[in-house]
């Protein structure tokens, strides 16, 4: 399969001395941004194209894909909150609380709601929370300025909440999302903090789409 790739939209990989950390900053962020676009663009997911590092994987290549692509999920329809004003914040501190995360995010803008995952037995916490703003903008600020952030001595990832976006969504824990790491020792990319180059639309994507997946 022979796929015309974009250059332009890669990172420069040639050192240079006048490269500076600012520079680094903004050609992050350009691929941040182009990443969250391509995935939003494609109006399914699928954990093999997301899986990928430049979309052309037909075949799964990690356990966590197969793991993602045999599982069902459905998202939770009790939900209220408006998915294009929410973010999703994993990787809490155990002992984060409500009042931490609100006094953290709420700088950022008018918080309308939040809500920490916790266990329906014990009532401890999840490690992730969802908090809905007010305004769209304040959301997207904090999206921007919180990633990495540090609450509790761990650091946060922080995503838009995709899960009522993308029809099949899969979320981390199940294999999905929109990316891991090689220390777990799932080969995945993609996402905010494996950011790659945008997303073509392989023979995989045109034949769901022809389905209506």
């Amino acid at each position: 399969m022979s796929v015309e790739k974009d250059d332009k939209n890669r990172i420069g990989d040639k050192k240079s001395d006048k490269f500076s950390f600012e520079d680094h900053l903004k050609r992050r962020q350009v691929a941040i941004d182009k990443n969250y676009e391509y995935t939003r663009d494609y109006e399914f997911y699928d954990p093999i194209i997301c899986g990928s590092i430049d979309g052309t994987d037909e075949k799964p290549h990690d356990h966590g894909i197969v793991r993602a692509i045999s599982s069902r999920y459905v998202p939770n329809k009790g939900v209220n909150t408006n998915s294009t004003r929410t973010l999703f914040v994993a990787g809490l501190n155990f002992q984060t609380n409500e009042e931490a995360l609100k006094k953290y995010f709420s700088k950022f803008g008018k918080i309308k709601k939040l809500r920490l995952v916790r266990d329906i037995i014990t009532g401890f916490s999840r490690g992730y929370a969802f908090i809905e703003y007010k305004h769209k903008s304040d959301m997207c600020k904090a999206y921007h300025e919180s990633f990495k952030a540090n609450i509790d001595g761990r650091e946060l990832i922080v995503e838009y909440e995709l899960e009522r976006k993308l029809k099949g969504w899969r979320p981390r824990r199940l294999g999905g999302g929109l990316g891991g790491f090689k220390e777990s020792g799932q080969l995945r990319f993609g996402g905010r903090y494996k950011p790659f180059a945008k997303i073509f639309k392989t023979k995989l994507y045109q034949l769901k789409k022809r389905q209506n997946f």
